[in-house]
Formats: C-alpha cells, sequence, structure tokens
C-alpha cells in the first residue's frame, strides 16, 4: 500500500522544490485520487470486505469430521476369556441440502454490503474534497482580485497626484484614494489568511505534510451540466450505492427467512468403520439430527427472520422516498445557482468593466471625482467577487448533487 501511494504521487502529482519550499501541483482528480489512497477510514472500511469473504467461508464449511475407535469385549468381572474386538470409524455431519447453498448466498450479500459502504463513503470522501478544492480556488481569485485592485488603485493614487499637481483635483482626492489603498490592503492580507487556512484543510483531506504548498491545476470555471436533470436523477438513482445497500438488505433478509424455514429439515451424520478382526469388511452408520424438542426455537428464528424482512422492506421504501427527496433538492441548488451565473456573464461583468473603463477616464479629465470613482471601484470589485462566489457555489452544488441521498442513516 505504501509503495502504490508513494507511486501514485510521484507519477500523477508533480513535485519542485525551490530552495525549502516544494510545491505540490494537484488536479481536482488527482485530489480526489489521493485522498481515496491516503485515508484511514476508507482503509478500514476495505478491511471489512475481507471480514465479511472470511465470515462467509466459515459459515459455509462443514463441521469437523469426527475419528473414533471402539473397544468390545472388556472385561469387568471374573468371567471367562472375553475376546475383544476394535472398530475404527470416521462420523461426519452433513448439513439438509441447500442450507450451505442459502448460507453462501447470505455472505454474498454481507460482502457486497461491505463493499457498496466503502463506495459511500468514497462518495463522501470525493464531495468533502472537491468542495475544500473550491474553496481553495475561491480564495485565490480572490487573492487576485485584491492584487489587481490593488495595482489599479496605485495607478488611479499617480494620476491623482498628478492632477492634484496641476491644481485639477483637491488634496480630499488624493487622500481618499490613499484611504481605500490602505483599505484594499487590508481585505489582501485577510484574503491570503482565509487562502492559506482553506489549503491547510485541503491538505489534511489529502494526508499531504505541511510542509508542502499546494498549487492547483484545475480552474474555477463554470461547467455546464453533461445531461437534463431528470437523467441525471435517473443516473443517479441507477448508480447510487445506498439504494444498492438497501436492496441487498432486503434480499439477505428474503434469504433468511428461507434458511428459517429449513431449518425445520433434519441434519444428518453419516459414519464409516471397519472392525479390526474382519478388516476387510466396512460396516456404516446413517443418523439425523432433528429439532424434536426444540420447536420453540425454531419458531423463534422463523419469526425474527419474517421481522427483518419486513424492516428491510419498509427500510428500502424509506431510503428511496429519502434519495428522491435529497437528489431534487440538490438539483434546485444547482438550477438556481446555475441561473446566478447566467445574470453576471450575460450583463453584470460587462457593463460594470465598461462603467469602470469610462469612470477611469473620466477622473483624469477632471469630469469626475474620487468619491463617484471609488464607489465605481467598489462596485466592480464586488461584482467580480461576486461572480467568482458564484461560480463557487455551482460547482460546490454538483458536489453535493454526488452525496445527496447518500447519507441516509
Amino acid at each position: 500500500m505504501f509503495f502504490l501511494i508513494a507511486l501514485l504521487c510521484f507519477n500523477s502529482v508533480n513535485f519542485q522544490a525551490a530552495g525549502q519550499k516544494q510545491f505540490v501541483y494537484i488536479s481536482l482528480e488527482q485530489a480526489v485520487e489521493i485522498a481515496w489512497q491516503r485515508n484511514p477510514a476508507l482503509q478500514s472500511l476495505a478491511q471489512e470486505i475481507n471480514y465479511a469473504v472470511a465470515q462467509t467461508m466459515i459459515d459455509t464449511s462443514l463441521q469437523e469430521s469426527e475419528i473414533g475407535i471402539e473397544v468390545e469385549g472388556l472385561r469387568v468381572f471374573n468371567t471367562n476369556t472375553i475376546e475383544k474386538e476394535y472398530s475404527f470409524g470416521l462420523s461426519q455431519y452433513l448439513p439438509f441440502p441447500g442450507k450451505l447453498n442459502l448460507k453462501n448466498r447470505i455472505g454474498a450479500t454481507n460482502q457486497q454490503e461491505a463493499r457498496l459502504k466503502l463506495e459511500q463513503e468514497k462518495i463522501r470522501l470525493a464531495t468533502e474534497v472537491k468542495k475544500a478544492y473550491f474553496l481553495c480556488l475561491l480564495n485565490q481569485k480572490t487573492v487576485e482580485t485584491w492584487e489587481k485592485n490593488l495595482k489599479l488603485l496605485h495607478d488611479v493614487q499617480e494620476s491623482a497626484i498628478s492632477l492634484y499637481a496641476l491644481g485639477k483635483v483637491s488634496y480630499e482626492d488624493v487622500l481618499r484614494i490613499k484611504i481605500e489603498i490602505a483599505r484594499n490592503r487590508n481585505e489582501l492580507f485577510q484574503a491570503r489568511r482565509d487562502l492559506n487556512t482553506s489549503q491547510l484543510e485541503l491538505q489534511r483531506l489529502l494526508g499531504l505534510k505541511h510542509e508542502a504548498e499546494i498549487k492547483l491545476t484545475s480552474p474555477l470555471v463554470y461547467q455546464p451540466l453533461a445531461a437534463t436533470p431528470d437523467e441525471l436523477i435517473e443516473k443517479a438513482r441507477l448508480s447510487s450505492p445506498t439504494l444498492k445497500l438497501a436492496a441487498q438488505q432486503r434480499e439477505r433478509a428474503d434469504l433468511l427467512v428461507q434458511l428459517a424455514e429449513k431449518n425445520k429439515l433434519p441434519d444428518f451424520v453419516l459414519g464409516l468403520y471397519a472392525p479390526s478382526h474382519r478388516f476387510g469388511a466396512v460396516g456404516f452408520s446413517v443418523g439425523i439430527s432433528y429439532p424434536l424438542f426444540s420447536r420453540k426455537k425454531i419458531s423463534g428464528e422463523k419469526m425474527l427472520a419474517e421481522a427483518e424482512r419486513q424492516k428491510a422492506r419498509y427500510k428500502y421504501e424509506s431510503v428511496a422516498r429519502f434519495f428522491e427527496t435529497r437528489k431534487k433538492q440538490a438539483l434546485e441548488n444547482i438550477l438556481v445557482a446555475e441561473q446566478q451565473i447566467k445574470i453576471f456573464t450575460d450583463q453584470l461583468l460587462g457593463e460594470t468593466e465598461n462603467l469602470l473603463t469610462k469612470a477611469r477616464a473620466d477622473f483624469q479629465l477632471g469630469r469626475m471625482d474620487s468619491l463617484n470613482l471609488l464607489d465605481i471601484f467598489r462596485q466592480a470589485r464586488l461584482v467580480n467577487l461576486e461572480y467568482y462566489r458564484a461560480i463557487y457555489l455551482y460547482l460546490t452544488s454538483l458536489a453535493e448533487f454526488e452525496t445527496a441521498g447518500e447519507e441516509y442513516s
């Protein structure tokens, strides 16, 4: 396992050393794969599969054979000489035909259940990693926006100082711009702190050392839906490990009822013997194990199995309803976030950029004071930040759609 993890990291992720700093270049898909490989909870659930396989082998194996020897003709009292005879024998307990097959099928459902629980956890972890990855991207865009805005403010400040020297603007205009620059620097500092915090959280999910700085290669961009809403829900329904898990539990309950019915039938004990004085002769014995005086136990096992089957059926209905509701809610969030992105791309971004360009030109020509210019600067900055936030909400809604309905407990 350690070798596979090391191979994945060096083949799929690019490492670059710069002095004492190590950079890790990771795409979104690589981040999910690394988290799957290094997560202790997933490794523990993988062992549950082996546990189920081993338990099935134990439950479906025959009982131990018995090898014995019988001695006859032992003298107890002072009687005439009695000829002793020895018999060597082998006996084996055999369940009624069909019982082992049912136990094997029950074991198969347990194994499949362990695999489905592993798939559930992988989906949950993938969603968590994607949300952390998108948050890092959002914080990166926030830092870039503040840095770009700070550069623009410095350019405006130089223009203001030049205009002040020519007597075209007052010193109050220059002072307002200086104050805005100071505010911008504080916001940039906070944005960098948020970025560092989100990167540390992503490192924790991936199991990477804190000495390595993560460089994200996947962009924060809008990704249109790959199918219609109905097709997305239907595809999710067919691949859902939670629905499959409920179906497996229902199937196992049906098998338990069949096994309880089989337990009313007798089991067998077969024996093979060889006497010492007639070693060439062979004898055999046949016995049955029948619950003659334990009918209450058989009835109780059948009642338990029937109750388990009813519970499994009700649970499947509950899981199906929960799944449908959660998927539709998550899909609605996606559609709302998608409409919000279109508002920015169709109107706000272009209009705000044009307004900002015109405002800078008007300020240099003396047709606008710094108060109105800074107000337009703030509005433009806010539009950009909210646009990236809209994309972030859309992408996280897509990630949450994958795990919606899978959190049933």
